[in-house]
């Protein structure tokens, strides 16, 4: 459990959302129950407020911006002769030497900046992923709204997201619909619906998508399994710490609705 030391230690980097979900979570706990460190985060969260507000900006005068970028443009000038300067002077093999190490500087950045997620979403939308299920598990914000009726969740979700999600009562196989909430993934605002399997709580996330159809992948995080998969247009995530069994016939349920 985070003590007060500690959570002062990690406080300006929370707010500054540089902690990992993990860190993110215990100093939450702590502010939760300690008025003290509680205090102190609202009087940060205050000052970088005020520290936004317009009037502790200045637009520059359109006089000293024409001559910034004068100078500027001179400097560039400058730079650009030097370098050509440099150029001429240097020899057939070195300016093949620089040229061959410019290229594998080049190429190494693409092959990193390349993409690092697979197919079926990857492992930074994973760990997107499993953050939302554990955030929605620790701040008490499971569903938005609680209902097993899948209709008033579907007309709950209409005119927040630009598509209508499918929702389905699969109660007698044992997954009791619970609700659902407004979620964010991959950039944009995403449906969750909500199911519990034998006291697990089961994240569903879906969203549109261009890609065509695929089947069932398995993930594992922190002892929690992800299933992705893609069907009628729908890019579709489930998360529980259920077993990856119940987890994939989860899955299937969905597919055989669909």
């Amino acid at each position: 459990m985070m003590n007060c030391t500690e959570a002062h230690r990690f406080l300006h980097a929370y707010l500054d959302n540089e902690l990992d979900i993990a860190q993110s979570l215990d100093i939450e706990r702590h502010l939760e129950t300690c008025a003290a460190c509680r205090e102190s985060y609202d009087g940060y969260q205050e000052l970088r407020d005020a520290m936004k507000g317009s009037s502790l900006y200045f637009t520059a005068p359109p006089q000293l911006r024409q001559r910034v970028s004068s100078s500027q443009r001179q400097r560039d000038r400058a730079s650009f002769m030097a370098r050509t300067t440099l150029w001429r002077g240097l020899g057939v093999a070195a300016a093949a030497c620089l040229i061959v190490a410019a290229l594998a500087v080049l190429l190494s950045g693409i092959w990193r900046s390349g993409p690092t997620t697979s197919p079926g979403g990857g492992n930074a939308l994973s760990q997107q992923v499993f953050d939302s299920h554990m955030r929605s598990l620790t701040a008490n914000h499971l569903v938005d709204i609680r209902s097993s009726n899948p209709d008033a969740i579907k007309s709950w979700f209409h005119g927040k997201l630009n598509y209508t999600p499918y929702i389905y009562d699969i109660s007698s196989d044992g997954y009791t619909l619970v609700g659902g909430r407004l979620d964010y993934l991959d950039r944009q605002n995403v449906a969750a619906i909500v199911y519990q399997y034998q006291g697990h709580n089961v994240n569903f996330f879906l969203w549109p998508t261009t890609q065509g159809s695929m089947p069932v992948k398995m993930d594992t995080i922190q002892s929690y399994h992800l299933a992705n998969w893609r069907e009628e247009g729908m890019n579709c995530w489930a998360v529980s710490n259920a077993s990856p069994d119940a987890l994939q016939n989860f899955a299937r349920l969905q597919q055989s609705w669909a």
